[in-house]
């Protein structure tokens, strides 16, 4: 049956069998035609922005549920598409098994728009399938969305009017008689296409006028570490534990809250004490209240939040949350402990996903009870690791609200001053997996002074960020300027960085885009387009030291850093400045007696005096 009903359709099934059955009436068209008069009877002209508002929605719920829009199409459509014979190649789902699709997202039934709709939305090419190249720009639709809203508001605040505007795209008409008559002149699709892409990909308005894109927003905290923490075997001293507060001063009794860390768990050593080998299983204690009695367990009031037995776990005294499987070895987590006091629930959390609830949980009531992180003072232990970006939330945050803490976060920080004078003072930072910097964006940010004692010359390198087993990447100051370099590719600024002072410095570099842009003191120095992502996986990087070069031309820092921060992420420069300019008025202070003699001259450093920073990520691995 063709064209359009000129009345409702009934369609009668009649089941003649002994027993009851199931029949499933399926329809579809052909195509779908514009609606030059009314509609007709029993149907409703096709609304684009409820069907883009509708499947933004599903879009932004895919993206929150699975993380890639792989795994979203493997577990919603994989097992629901065919082969079709109007693809060319490849696979897609139908429209009648599109309803499928469209009811595995929980808001469906209370959704503005229909299945119908998103179908007819997510299926470009109107061939009656949804392939994987259609469904992956759906599954993008709420980006593409958010970006459209950013673009045209920061259009409205750059240009006042559409004139500005077309004159700082390029846009001009030599015929003015034609172009007033027609309100104007008008952008070509293919500069409105350019126009979009070069804000998409490098969040940049015609004319160059840079845009920040919104930072995620984290709720109000009461505890914030954001330095790396160091546990290694053996009796917990103050450096491998931190005392936060009493747990009713952080909001942890009687009500909601969140714990976050940053964890990264090796392989347990044995250990010995007195001659008597220690287990190498144990609890690993990222919170906990170490000075709770065996009473206080007994009634609920001693806390634990951690890794127990490999399993990521929570519990209140004796009762106890803990995940059916282990947690990785040997590689960075995000993890949250969740107690939702309303729902009275405790919620464990692991790379973006809940991976464990146990209900029926009574709030915890230990008042009075101290609350420390890392390992107890004096207490014996085999544990290996690391923990970074440890927060405390007053309320019980969303898997969401607890990725975009992470998301805002350093993956590296270093803020004490360190004094470079060669390379045996140089820090390791990581690899650039672990740094959030292979195959993805990311900023590396920090306070920098150089020695008088530097050279200015083409043949003077001195190293900010390398990586010393072959030079793969390297953030210098060469010729007495800043430059950074992806397996030879080189970007280089030709501003002046001066010597005796704290400078403002970042490296951004934003993978989508593929570009590079160097900052200098709240400017843009230099910015080099068409840059492919560094691919560094294992390789290490070090804060102040390179592979040396024979002749001498690269050299380990020398002169100062301070307030080093690694964000896997491109930030934009007012959020840079913003976190650097915390402590400006250290720009202004005098310098130390011991780096003045550093920095201009005048012998080394007195002896005994320790320039270290606090433990480092090197010192992680057996």
């Amino acid at each position: 049956m063709k064209g359009a009903l000129p009345v409702q359709l009934n369609v009668q099934v009649n089941n003649f069998a002994t027993s009851d059955t199931r029949a499933e009436v399926t329809y579809s068209w052909d195509k779908v035609e514009n609606c030059t008069n009314a509609a007709p009877t029993g149907c409703s002209k096709f609304n684009r922005t409820r069907a883009q508002h509708t499947a933004g929605n599903f879009s932004w719920w895919m993206a929150a549920e699975y993380g890639q829009e792989e795994e979203a199409w493997h577990k919603l459509c994989s097992s629901l598409a065919s082969n079709h014979t109007n693809l060319a190649g490849g696979r897609g789902v139908a429209f009648y098994r599109w309803r499928e699709v469209w009811r595995a997202w929980p808001s469906h039934a209370a959704a503005e728009g229909t299945w119908q709709e998103s179908f007819h939305l997510a299926d470009d090419d109107r061939n009656g399938v949804v392939d994987r190249d259609e469904f992956f720009r759906l599954y993008r639709l709420h980006e593409t969305l958010g970006a459209m809203e950013r673009f045209f508001t920061a259009v409205q605040e750059s240009y006042p009017n559409k004139t500005g505007l077309l004159a700082a795209i390029g846009q001009s008409t030599t015929d003015t008689k034609k172009a007033a008559s027609e309100g104007g002149p008008r952008l070509t699709p293919e500069l409105w296409a350019g126009v979009l892409e070069d804000f998409v990909l490098r969040d940049r308005l015609p004319g160059g006028i840079r845009v920040c894109t919104p930072a995620p927003v984290m709720k109000p905290w009461v505890f914030a570490h954001t330095v790396p923490m160091q546990i290694s075997p053996g009796m917990g001293t103050p450096a491998q534990a931190k005392y936060v507060d009493h747990a009713e001063a952080l909001g942890l009794v009687g009500g909601s809250f969140t714990a976050l860390a940053r964890l990264w768990r090796g392989r347990a050593r044995e250990i010995t004490y007195g001659h008597v080998p220690q287990a190498n299983t144990e609890s690993n204690l990222v919170f906990s209240t170490p000075t709770a009695t065996k009473a206080d367990f007994d009634k609920g009031n001693s806390l634990f939040m951690g890794i127990r037995d490999g399993s990521l776990s929570m519990s209140f005294g004796p009762i106890n949350c803990t995940t059916d499987s282990s947690v990785p070895m040997e590689e960075w987590m995000s993890v949250a402990w969740v107690y939702d006091a309303e729902a009275k629930e405790q919620r464990l959390f692991l790379n973006g996903k809940t991976v464990q609830t146990c209900a029926g949980v009574e709030p915890f009531q230990g008042f009075g009870k101290e609350v420390w992180i890392g390992k107890s003072h004096g207490h014996s232990s085999n544990w290996v690791g690391e923990l970074d970006n440890i927060y405390l939330f007053p309320s019980a945050l969303s898997n969401s609200e607890a990725s975009d803490v992470f998301a805002a976060s350093p993956t590296w920080a270093q803020p004490p001053e360190l004094v470079i004078r060669d390379k045996t003072d140089a820090v390791e930072m990581g690899s650039a997996g672990d740094l959030g910097m292979d195959g993805s964006s990311f900023t590396v940010m920090m306070r920098l002074l150089r020695s008088e004692l530097q050279e200015d010359s083409m043949n003077a390198v001195y190293t900010i960020v390398g990586t010393p087993a072959d030079n793969s990447l390297e953030m210098v100051v060469w010729n007495g300027s800043l430059g950074i370099s992806f397996d030879g590719q080189r970007c280089a600024s030709a501003a002046h960085v001066p010597k005796g002072r704290w400078v403002r410095v970042a490296f951004v570099y934003n993978a989508k885009g593929q570009e590079l842009l160097i900052y200098q003191d709240g400017r843009l120095a230099k910015n080099c387009d068409g840059v492919p992502p560094y691919r560094g996986g294992d390789k290490r990087l070090w804060l102040g030291r390179s592979a040396e070069a024979m002749d001498g031309g690269i050299r380990a820092w020398r002169g100062a850093m301070r307030d080093v921060q690694v964000l896997q992420r491109k930030e934009c420069i007012e959020r840079i400045d913003a976190t650097l300019n915390r402590s400006l008025a250290d720009e202004h202070e005098g310098l130390s007696a011991d780096l003045r003699k550093l920095t201009f001259g005048g012998g080394p450093l007195r002896s005994g005096q320790s320039q270290k920073p606090g433990p480092v990520r090197s010192l992680l691995r057996p």
